[in-house]
């Protein structure tokens, strides 16, 4: 659940430090606002002109999947562990992980 008072929105800065452990994330889907509130619960909002973001362009029916695979792999019940794909959904930490090689 969020911390009162939080609103999720598309833009987020992150301290490193979560970010790694977000991009660790071994199933194949990650919603990154419930993958970041795992690790960390200092979060807060800061105000923006909200009247200049465009509105949202899922359905209804997006909208109720998106919240059907959340709760696929995110509710904290063992038995949902049958439904949830693991392996890579980062491209991003392969790509980085390269560039550390070198």
């Amino acid at each position: 659940p969020l911390p009162p008072g939080i609103r999720v929105s598309s833009f987020r800065i992150l301290r490193r430090e979560i970010a790694d452990r977000v991009i660790r994330a071994d199933t194949r889907f990650v919603y990154l606002s419930m993958e970041i509130l795992r690790h960390t619960r200092s979060v807060g909002n800061i105000p923006i002109d909200s009247a200049r973001c465009a509105p949202t362009q899922y359905s209804l029916r997006r909208l109720a999947l998106l919240l059907a695979r959340i709760f696929i792999y995110y509710a904290p019940l063992r038995w949902l562990n049958r439904f949830r794909r693991r392996g890579d959904c980062y491209e991003i930490a392969r790509v980085l992980e390269g560039r550390n090689q070198h």
